[in-house]
């Protein structure tokens, strides 16, 4: 598997909670059989950046494992620039995360991926219904 691939599949193992190719394609909004040609050819420099701007992974690092695999300043800048979540939001959720023990903070993170997984799906179902 080209290391890429293997840099992409850890991420979204790891901090996405994402383990299944079709799920990772649904996500990234490519067809599975562009995962298997990325593991075997790399992912072109507009795929990365592509990958980057829907997950948030850095390009930079899946494309040389250099850095840091999110760059949170950018993260951060990306969701408050889009509309996605307002600075006092944000702030009230960090603070009631760093407020909850080990297993309070687990919660929420697992409750957060499954939130993801489900938008996740309702998004990709929505394309289909675009398309058709």
């Amino acid at each position: 598997m080209h290391d890429q691939m293997k840099r992409l599949t850890e991420f979204a193992q790891n901090t996405l909670g994402i383990a299944k190719p079709s799920d990772l394609a649904r996500a990234l909004n490519v067809s599975p059989q562009a995962l298997n040609n990325w593991k075997t050819r790399g992912i072109s420099k507009p795929e990365l950046f592509a990958i980057q701007t829907k997950i948030g992974v850095s390009a930079e690092w899946l494309q040389s494992g250099n850095g840091e695999p999110i760059n949170e300043k950018k993260q951060v800048d990306r969701v408050v620039n889009k509309g996605m979540v307002s600075v006092s939001q944000l702030t009230e959720l960090m603070t009631l995360f760093a407020a909850c023990d080990e297993q309070g903070r687990s919660f929420i993170l697992n409750a957060a991926r499954s939130t993801f997984d489900v938008c996740t799906r309702h998004s990709a179902a929505d394309q289909l219904q675009k398309r058709s």
